[in-house]
């Protein structure tokens, strides 16, 4: 795989990691919400799209799944963080350090329905 070309990375996006869930005292967990890690420029392009019924609602919700490409943001990016951009976000599915070098990060990421 070669390496990316970093002047298409033209989207500033958010890495983003889950709070981590702590009982309260009287035993109700706190709230949980996402904390930024780093903001970076991105490229983001669309390599799949389909949609699916979600049953009892009856109607067509949109999946799209596309591939983030970033720089190495200086630690280690997990499928269980996301990324947003502008109001949506991305759930990652799969991250590959291209070519084991700690240059580039590439995930697959899925946008979740508005």
């Amino acid at each position: 795989m070669r390496f990316p070309n970093p002047n298409k990375f033209n989207r500033l996006v958010s890495i983003e990691r889950r709070n981590a869930v702590q009982e309260e005292s009287y035993g109700s967990p706190q709230v949980v919400g996402w904390d930024e890690l780093a903001k970076v420029y991105a490229s983001i392009a669309t390599v799949d799209g389909r949609e699916y019924v979600v049953p009892g609602l009856n109607q067509n919700v949109p999946l799209a799944t596309h591939r983030i490409t970033f720089r190495w943001p200086g630690f280690r990016v997990k499928p269980k963080d996301r990324i947003g951009y502008e109001g949506r976000s991305f759930n990652i599915t799969r991250v590959d350090n291209v070519e084991e070098a700690n240059r580039f990060i590439q995930v697959l990421a899925t946008e979740l329905p508005v």
